[in-house]
């Protein structure tokens, strides 16, 4: 087996603030609590079986690399039929449609 040492920076590493509160309340519901989270991004509800079968039938097809930066341009384009479609809204796919998980880097934060 080999040895595996943690560089020294990387000792100094505590939990974000959103960890230390996901642990606690991991430790209430495990004392049996019902917890009722009002975080966003955390979703309540199981994720759809047909979603999870797209998800299973897109890592079988090799699916596994990094988005296109603007997002999939399947969904880009789906996004703009159906501004389209319901509100008369006419946008490129292309060049006026972004979908990011709306994280930014650190060097953008700045």
């Amino acid at each position: 087996m080999t040895d595996l040492r943690i560089a020294a920076r990387l000792a100094d590493l505590q939990p974000t603030a959103i960890n230390r509160v996901l642990a606690e309340v991991r430790r209430v519901q495990q004392d049996g609590r019902a917890v009722v989270s009002l975080m966003r991004g955390q979703p309540d509800t199981p994720t759809p079986e047909h979603i999870v079968e797209a998800a299973f039938r897109a890592l079988r097809d090799g699916r596994t690399g990094y988005p296109d930066n603007q997002g999939e341009p399947v969904l880009r384009a789906a996004v703009a039929e159906r501004l389209q479609r319901d509100y008369g809204l006419g946008y490129d796919p292309a060049q006026e449609i972004l979908i990011t998980d709306g994280r930014l880097a650190a060097s953008a934060r700045r």
